[in-house]
């Protein structure tokens, strides 16, 4: 490890920004990935990246400093670490929870779409979608009562705008100690496995079960484009659009969060959560994940399908309603930006037919 510091100090000295390593041997990546989050939970680091860690200085002195001092921020890092990981432990030996698995998700006007996307959620695996409706004029509480009374669906109003972070708040507060894990996202994405005969909520809990420090994951979004669709049609949404990005596509590169709600400090972010000192998000595969960016090597076992666009006229539609986490309208490029339709993907009409029949079955 002193290695790497003096490596890293001559490193920023020479003018880098960030701790570069070289390496070619599996353990000196393992104290690497070791490294980067003891740097991250300490607060050395305020971003990782594939081939370092990026300083909280701003300056090429800072920077120097705080290199020198790293030894200290690994210190503090390894005392919090082991701190989250020994209540984490104790939290999980004395919850009881109602749901393993459940979403949580604020709504305005998606009458089209809420039955379909309610349903998916049900048949993938879902235990209970806790639902905010910001205001909805189109009879979104009507439309949904079956899933309400059955229970799958645990209904608030939020009035006003800007309702996102205090709705997935409210939900952390007052819903967290019910569920082991939440995901939070919206109503045009859908978070699926890619391989419909894997269970979803295994997925998950190795996920968090390779790293008791782990307190959210990061799951990439795949962007769906318009399928050439200018107006439109007749169909579930699933069925209507299928094709999407390039997986390397940039725009591919946002996650959502799925997290343990016992690990989260707030929601300031619609795709990242601040957590508890001594936690971080990882990916599925444990690699650590420092924002809501994060490229895609190849492809996971989970990924959310993200419907964003539509066709062209459901895009104008939507495009006229304000967002829910600022109060500002979508950009005037969003559909030229979010067209893409490179990639045939059906990964989703694994599930049609069955979506269909809980629709018309309504619980």
């Amino acid at each position: 490890m002193m290695t790497i510091i003096l490596k890293s100090i001559a490193n920023v000295y020479r003018g880098q920004s960030y701790f570069s390593y070289i390496y070619t041997e599996q353990s000196q990546i393992h104290m690497i990935t070791y490294i980067k989050k003891l740097s991250f939970i300490s607060g050395l680091a305020i971003d990782i990246r594939p081939n370092g860690i990026m300083l909280r200085g701003r300056n090429k002195t800072k920077r120097f400093i705080l290199c020198c001092l790293s030894p200290f921020f690994f210190i503090v890092g390894f005392v919090l670490k082991t701190w989250a990981y020994l209540r984490a432990l104790y939290l999980n030996s004395h919850s009881q929870y109602i749901y393993k698995l459940a979403i949580v998700a604020i709504v305005k006007d998606e009458g089209d779409y809420i039955e379909e996307w309610l349903s998916f959620h049900k048949v993938v695996g879902f235990d209970c979608i806790f639902l905010y409706d910001n205001d909805s004029s189109d009879g979104t509480k009507e439309l949904i009562q079956p899933y309400i009374d059955s229970g799958f669906v645990v209904y608030n109003s939020m009035h006003g705008e800007r309702q996102q972070y205090p709705a997935y708040n409210h939900a952390i507060k007052t819903y967290g100690h019910l569920c082991k894990y939440m995901a939070f996202i919206d109503v045009d994405e859908f978070l699926l496995p890619k391989n419909p005969s894997i269970n979803m909520k295994e997925i998950v809990e190795q996920a968090f079960e390779r790293d008791k420090n782990t307190g959210a994951i990061g799951i990439n979004w795949y962007i769906y484009g318009s399928s050439g669709h200018q107006k439109k049609t007749p169909g579930l949404v699933i069925e209507r659009f299928l094709y999407r990005a390039s997986t390397d596509c940039v725009t591919n590169r946002h996650i959502k969060s799925i997290v343990k709600p016992s690990c989260v400090r707030l929601f300031d972010h619609p795709h990242f959560a601040r957590l508890y000192r001594g936690y971080y998000t990882t990916g599925l595969h444990g690699e650590l994940i420092g924002s809501w960016y994060h490229p895609i090597v190849e492809e996971d076992e989970l990924r959310i399908n993200h419907y964003i666009i539509k066709s062209k006229e459901e895009n104008d539609i939507r495009s006229a309603r304000k967002r829910a986490d600022n109060g500002f309208y979508k950009p005037a490029d969003q559909f030229e930006r979010y067209d893409k339709n490179e990639v045939k993907d059906t990964t989703a009409l694994n599930y049609l037919s069955i979506v269909k029949e809980t629709m018309q079955r309504a619980f």
